[in-house]
């Protein structure tokens, strides 16, 4: 199994899903969440997508602190999956 560059940088895909929604944008935000074209032009590819971020910083693994980076995770990647499903 390979690492890619960017993954050495993070404890886990969740601490790099969290990163990449509170603290980045565009060209590094689609890189670390893998976000393409195929994503604007297909809604199923995009809910897949969309439901393997969210299972992922929302599992059972939460602090208690953490729970207002949580909602705006959610939120974030809620409006990501919006704007690709009207596209």
């Amino acid at each position: 199994m390979t690492v890619s560059n960017e993954d050495q940088y993070f404890k886990s895909t969740y601490h790099k899903y969290m990163f990449a929604l509170l603290y980045t944008d565009g060209v590094i935000r689609m890189k670390l969440l893998c976000i393409n074209t195929m994503l604007y032009h297909s809604e199923i590819q995009a809910k897949r997508w969309k439901d393997r971020i969210y299972a992922c910083i929302n599992s059972d693994y939460l602090n208690s602190e953490e729970t207002d980076e949580l909602q705006k995770a959610n939120k974030k990647l809620l409006e990501l999956y919006n704007n690709m499903i009207k596209s």
